[in-house]
């Protein structure tokens, strides 16, 4: 049978703390840079088709495009958003719906709406969040985009 002295299991002890220490940290590290740089960049187009026998005619061919957590902060370019609309206008949508927060934090980057130019017309109507959805004062608002697509 063998046996451990004390110091030694106080040595591996401490060099499996450290080992520990240093993952999370590593792990850390990689969740801020996911967090800052990778996620907030993320853009996902996703296509269905979707067959509703009780929908009246007309709608064949409807497009929606949905987009979802646009989050205008410090760190929102111009540039981010008008290649967000042009990517939602090569859809050729005829209705756009916007869901998940517009603006995170501060009330300061609701300037950050109006930035994108003549692409949207803004007004308070209680669908979707400018702010965080765990905020007691959020201001419902929707966003009605003005289409022209030109076949």
């Amino acid at each position: 049978m063998k046996t451990y002295k004390p110091h030694k299991l106080l040595c591996k002890a401490k060099f499996l703390l450290i080992r520990l220490t240093k993952s999370i940290f590593i792990l850390g590290i990689c969740i801020l840079f996911y967090a800052h740089f990778i996620e907030p960049n993320w853009i996902d187009i996703n296509y269905l088709k979707l067959k509703l026998p009780s929908l009246a005619s007309e709608f064949n061919g409807y497009r929606i495009v949905q987009i979802s957590d646009i989050h205008i902060d410090k760190r929102s370019k111009k540039q981010r958003l008008n290649h967000i609309f042009w990517l939602v206008n090569q859809q050729k949508p005829d209705l756009i719906a916007i869901t998940g927060d517009f603006v995170t934090r501060r009330q300061k980057y609701y300037a950050g709406l109006y930035k994108v130019g003549k692409m949207f017309e803004y007004t308070n109507r209680g669908i979707g969040m400018t702010k965080l959805h765990l905020r007691f004062a959020s201001r419902p608002e929707i966003t009605v985009f003005i289409l022209e697509n030109y076949k």
